[in-house]
């Protein structure tokens, strides 16, 4: 796959909602989190329940049934992986034992050349778009000043989670302690 966006943290800070809209970083706009250091793979996330309320603001495509078990997974439409973690869960999410709100962001070159694609499913925002784009990589494309907004949100929301690539999925523990997996995971 490509590369993600950057790997600097001080670039990473730059590239939220200000690169899409031109407007200054602010608290709104620049979310951080403080997360353990770490490599990809599983760990634990500090400041339980912070995190997974900044998640709530998120654009995000839900599917499954209400009170399954939740996990938010970020997702670039033009990386394999998440097209396989998508296919990954189809069976949970069917039998409702599972309920994922996708978290759609632009991490990889062709999304980033191509921001309608990604504004396409964050403006329609609904698990048949989501399935159209899987399946036959169909969507309407969006590039509205309201669907870069919420893009920029959840770049901003994914680097503050400082995961090294998509998809990323973040989830509590029966314990109620947060877990964040990089990676094609089974859930």
């Amino acid at each position: 796959g490509h590369p993600p966006l950057s790997l600097d943290q001080n670039d990473q800070r730059k590239q939220g909602l200000s690169i899409l809209t031109g407007l200054p970083p602010t608290a709104e706009t620049d979310l951080m989190w403080r997360t353990p250091n770490g490599s990809s793979g599983s760990k634990s996330v500090t400041s339980s329940g912070t995190v997974w309320d900044q998640l709530g603001q998120a654009t995000t495509i839900e599917e499954g049934k209400a009170g399954a078990p939740l996990v938010y997974i970020f997702v670039d439409p033009y990386c394999s992986y998440c097209h396989q973690q998508w296919q990954a869960v189809r069976g949970k999410v069917q039998q409702g034992k599972l309920r994922v709100r996708w978290v759609p962001v632009a991490v990889l070159s062709g999304s980033q050349g191509n921001l309608g694609v990604v504004g396409g499913l964050l403006d329609n925002a609904d698990a048949e778009t989501l399935a159209g784009w899987m399946r036959h990589r169909q969507v309407q494309p969006n590039d509205s000043e309201a669907t870069k907004k919420a893009l920029g949100l959840n770049m901003a929301l994914f680097q503050a989670l400082k995961a090294p690539s998509v998809p990323a999925l973040i989830y509590k523990d029966k314990n109620g302690k947060l877990i964040m997996k990089v990676g094609v995971t089974d859930l």
